[in-house]
């Protein structure tokens, strides 16, 4: 989605570290910012640390972004910073875990497919998962309260009566 250049051929990397940096322009923060159902993407940057070993590839990861969203509680328009960082283990031999299993790490393991990582795709799924699920813009007041019914508060409040042995 990025560019050809976020396809990183696994044979290819080196021993020891590999650093590559994602910075998407304009048009791709817009296409990012429409898949994940966002106003917009301000900026966004990803610094990648590659290892290969003999059965996959660790990779490190740190996210710049400011992402446009909008706050659920008033609709208002707000600016969320994300800085995060994540370490994933992509393996060829990846096995899930059973549920017994207590394996603490198995959310930062993946398996390996393939002969390339895409770095766009992996930095699109990571700043998916580092935003607030429910964005609220400091100090909103919730449109329920401002539109809410003084008399009727609940839309249940009616069967009250019902219940209390008054209707």
């Amino acid at each position: 989605m990025i560019n050809a250049e976020s396809q990183i051929e696994i044979a290819a990397l080196h021993r020891g570290e590999n650093r590559f940096h994602l910075s998407p322009d304009e048009a791709a923060r817009r296409a990012i910012a429409e898949r994940l159902g966002e106003p917009g993407v301000e900026s966004l940057s990803a610094d990648f640390t590659l290892r290969p070993f003999s059965g996959g590839v660790d990779l490190d990861l740190r996210i710049d972004a400011r992402v446009n969203r909008v706050c659920v509680a008033s609709l208002e328009p707000l600016t969320e910073t994300v800085r995060e960082h994540y370490a994933v283990r992509f393996e060829r031999d990846f096995v899930e875990p059973g549920p017994e299993a207590d394996d603490s790490d198995a959310a930062s393991r993946e398996p390996l497919e393939g002969d390339t990582l895409d770095l766009a795709e992996i930095l699109i799924q990571h700043l998916a998962i580092s935003l607030d699920p429910y964005p609220r813009k400091e100090g909103a007041k919730s449109l329920a309260e401002t539109y809410r019914d003084p008399v009727n508060p609940s839309p249940f409040s009616g069967l009250k009566g019902l219940v209390d042995g008054d209707a």
